[in-house]
């Protein structure tokens, strides 16, 4: 519950950031074909900002982020990501290819705690194999 006890701005923010890059990620990479693996270019695009933000709770507070932390942050990092994707999608024209805002929210959700899923067992291989704790 520490967590709860700590949360400010600096949370709301960390996710908000996070949810803008993997939103911009995504249209920057369906734009731009970089990566022949479309497997690669996703595990970027929900891998990278799901790190980023999680080194940076570790930096500003000094300490891990516990499971429930974790993930009362990636629910804020959802619902933030919800609506970004759907005003820009709104506003291209493009809605209607998700089918409703449901949709939008599974698929957000799948995605963010598959990276957490990820994450976690990389922390766990570097912990473990190279005795580093990254966040």
């Amino acid at each position: 519950m520490k967590f709860l006890r700590t949360f400010s701005k600096r949370e709301v923010l960390s996710s908000f950031l996070s949810a803008i890059m993997m939103v911009s990620l995504f249209f920057f990479f369906k734009q731009n074909k970089l990566f022949d693996s479309y497997y690669c270019l996703f595990g970027l695009i929900i891998f990278l900002p799901i790190f980023l933000k999680h080194r940076i709770y570790f930096l500003e507070h000094k300490r891990r982020n516990r499971l429930i932390g974790r993930f009362l942050h990636d629910v804020i990092t959802i619902v933030f990501i919800v609506i970004i994707a759907s005003l820009s999608l709104k506003t291209v024209g493009k809605f209607y290819r998700i089918g409703s805002l449901s949709n939008l929210f599974f698929a957000s959700f799948t995605a963010v705690i598959m990276a957490e899923m990820a994450f976690s067992i990389f922390n766990q291989i570097l912990l473990r194999v190279f005795k580093i704790r990254v966040c």
